[in-house]
């Protein structure tokens, strides 16, 4: 499954932001979960499955843009460092 495919399940577009997602999330799971009436295990699966991929493609530093790394240049020289606001 891919980020792109995730937000399809979820019913959103890439661009939405992570409380969208969450919101999509709760309305889906609940909707399918296996403890309700007519609930259907392999869709709440997919459901869970699409809200961690969309979740973490939604969470994305801004600083280092999911890269991880930060370029600190300074006179002629250049360091690559580790972001420090990735969580």
């Amino acid at each position: 499954m891919t980020s792109s495919t995730s937000f399809t399940i979820l019913g959103l577009t890439p661009s939405a932001s992570p409380s969208d997602v969450k919101l999509a999330w709760r309305k889906l799971s609940t909707l399918y979960h296996p403890d309700k009436p007519g609930g259907d295990p392999v869709k709440f699966d997919s459901v869970q499955k699409a809200y961690e991929l969309a979740m973490n493609h939604a969470k994305v530093c801004k600083v280092c843009k999911g890269t991880r790394t930060v370029k600190f240049t300074q006179g002629f020289y250049s360091i690559n460092r580790r972001c420090t606001s990735c969580k």
